[in-house]
């Protein structure tokens, strides 16, 4: 599979996607926790992509995303290990999964959607997590700088899809958001479950 990856990967271009699935859910509803900032520096861009998350699950009534003050509001007594975390929360909220997002890069481009003089960053991974034993039921990442077309031709399908624009990282943001959630069944897009 890895293999299969790292192919897809250079044939796409630059963008790194994986995903991991150890095996479906079946089960309630998932929280979304809130994403977590590598470093101090991402504070912003975590909050931005919280929201983008947000969105993505909007009207799926099998997830509920929380807040960060919604976090520390429901786990204000419990200082365990981060599973003990996610029980807690899970357990406050009636479900039995949590999905983790962790932010590494987030930068947005200089310049306009057809002259861009640092193109959209974008490196993010997540876990949806069992919250009783901590078993990592799927996972994946995603790690990509926009590049031109001129920079390497095998782009060209993910020019053409993107309308050949410089996009911003939010516009990123989103669409790998969709794709890589719709990776694992547990997550696919299938609003309003």
């Amino acid at each position: 599979m890895l293999a299969k990856t790292a192919l897809t990967a250079l044939l796409i271009g630059l963008s790194l996607m994986t995903t991991t699935i150890v095996s479906a859910s079946d089960s309630g509803k998932i929280v979304v926790m809130p994403v977590e900032a590598a470093d101090t520096s991402l504070a912003e861009g975590a909050a931005i992509f919280t929201g983008i998350v947000s969105d993505h699950f909007e009207d799926n009534r099998a997830v509920v995303v929380i807040s960060s003050e919604e976090k520390e509001a429901l786990a204000a007594e419990d200082t365990g290990s981060r599973l003990q975390l996610i029980k807690t929360i899970t357990a406050k909220l009636a479900s039995d999964q949590a999905l983790i997002f962790s932010l590494n890069r987030y930068r947005e481009r200089v310049g306009d959607q057809y002259s861009a003089e640092d193109p959209a960053s974008l490196a993010f991974e997540f876990k949806l997590v069992n919250a009783e034993d901590g078993r990592v039921t799927c996972s994946g990442r995603f790690d990509e700088t926009q590049k031109a077309l001129t920079e390497n031709i095998l782009t060209l399908p993910l020019a053409i899809k993107r309308g050949f624009k410089w996009m911003t990282v939010k516009e990123m943001a989103t669409e790998a958001v969709r794709e890589r959630l719709n990776t694992c069944p547990a997550l696919a897009d299938n609003s309003g479950q």
